[in-house]
């Protein structure tokens, strides 16, 4: 018990002190703005707001230093991840279901939120994508799945920083794809994982399953002059539920990884 509240101990720290400045940060979000004002009148939620987004990032970086530290000789890292996984995607979930609901809310923080939140949960992910990889087979699977994980994380963490995250903006366009291309990747891992699994199997099925219609989908609207952000709203739940189930498979049955 020392030795794991040694592991984990830096990185709870430092998601405490990221917790406690977005908190201060959101309340200047949150500030109503003056029906007085007509100029310039939302600019302190604006920095807030980028703030934000920059102490998140900094944040998921920090964790995810650590995590790479700790992925040989830490099992418990990628149950983890898996449930801290889980908790992104459903906090996705639900602000996607908000923009879909409410369209009126593409001009709102909410927006700009959805886009920061897909970082998080892509992000999180890793070291149990990490996990997966080791136990691909063939094994020429894994290491390449892996780093096409982690290259699309960082390309989704570069466009909200360099190329806006507006509706007028390339940011969300950049994003949504390589979220396509980061979905169908996990896919490929919860299907070559398949044969080493043990428990965690219906949350492979899950996560496998939401990540390719999500992939399939996803593509199918970027080529299709038909709408169907509404059927995505599906995947991403059971997606959620997934990383859920593998997580808690995964601390019933630790181990390490071996490649």
């Amino acid at each position: 018990m020392r030795s794991r509240a040694a592991s984990f101990g830096p990185m709870l720290v430092v998601t405490v002190i990221a917790a406690v400045l977005v908190a201060l940060l959101a309340t200047a979000v949150a500030q109503p703005i003056s029906e007085e004002c007509f100029d310039n009148c939302s600019i302190g939620q604006l920095v807030a707001m980028g703030a934000i987004g920059l102490v998140s990032l900094a944040w998921l970086a920090a964790v995810l230093a650590m995590a790479w530290r700790l992925r040989r000789r830490e099992p418990a890292l990628a149950a983890l991840s898996a449930g801290t996984a889980a908790l992104f995607v459903a906090v996705m979930a639900g602000l996607d279901a908000s923009l879909f609901l409410s369209p009126s809310s593409f001009d709102s923080p909410i927006f700009v939120f959805d886009q920061l939140i897909l970082v998080l949960a892509m992000g999180v992910q890793l070291p149990a994508i990490w996990r997966l990889a080791a136990s691909a087979a063939p094994a020429g699977i894994g290491r390449p799945a892996a780093f096409v994980a982690g290259l699309a994380t960082l390309v989704v963490a570069v466009a909200i920083i360099a190329l806006g995250t507006t509706p007028f903006d390339s940011g969300p366009q950049v994003q949504f794809i390589t979220y396509l291309v980061f979905s169908a990747d996990v896919a490929v891992l919860a299907g070559a994982s398949w044969r080493q699994a043990g428990r965690e199997r219906p949350g492979l099925a899950l996560v496998g399953g939401a990540a390719l219609f999500y992939a399939v989908v996803g593509a199918y609207y970027e080529i299709s002059p038909l709408d169907s952000t509404g059927i995505l709203l599906v995947a991403t739940p059971i997606l959620a539920a997934g990383w859920l189930w593998i997580g808690w498979a995964w601390l019933r049955t630790p181990e390490p990884l071996v490649s």
